[in-house]
């Protein structure tokens, strides 16, 4: 079943995702991050905010890398990179901070940060690595989106 608030309630979940942690489900409610157990002992599960002060509570699309350290979040007009341990903000200076960014993916090692862009300049699906900087964009439409990884993170696929 659909995790519920702290009272109760059903919640309306966007961007299903996998949590900060093993075993976890996260996913966006009212522009802010929940998350809850797989197993979860009650029925249905109540799902947590997430601890993270992301400085927003307008989140549209978010990610966690798969080891649950990084976050990955989009406002529709900025993208930030966050560490899930501490909520401190990744020097991220290359990912696009204006114009809308979405549908965001994270490679399988966690090594590239693939995006939907619709700034003008930068239409289309990127990667970003937040190790490097590196920033590679690999089409220029703007209607190109939903980008995922294979399992070893050497290809992606996009709805185009």
């Amino acid at each position: 079943p659909a995790p519920v608030d702290a009272d109760g309630r059903p919640l309306a979940l966007t961007n299903l995702m996998t949590g900060p942690s093993a075993g976890t489900l996260a996913a966006i409610v009212d522009g802010q991050i929940v998350w809850w157990p797989i197993d979860a002992t009650t029925e249905p599960p109540v799902a947590q905010p997430l601890d993270v002060p992301t400085a927003t509570s307008d989140i549209i699309a978010a990610a966690f890398s798969p080891n649950g350290t990084l976050l990955a979040t989009s406002t529709g007009s900025q993208a930030h990179l966050w560490r899930v341990e501490n909520g401190a903000a990744v020097d991220s200076e290359l990912l696009p901070t204006a114009g809308r960014v979405a549908a965001l993916a994270f490679s399988a090692d966690g090594a590239r940060l693939a995006f939907r862009n619709l700034q003008s300049n930068l239409a289309g699906v990127s990667s970003f690595d937040p190790d490097t900087g590196l920033m590679l964009r690999f089409t220029e439409y703007a209607e190109d989106g939903m980008p995922s990884w294979n399992p070893q993170g050497s290809r992606i696929a996009i709805a185009s």
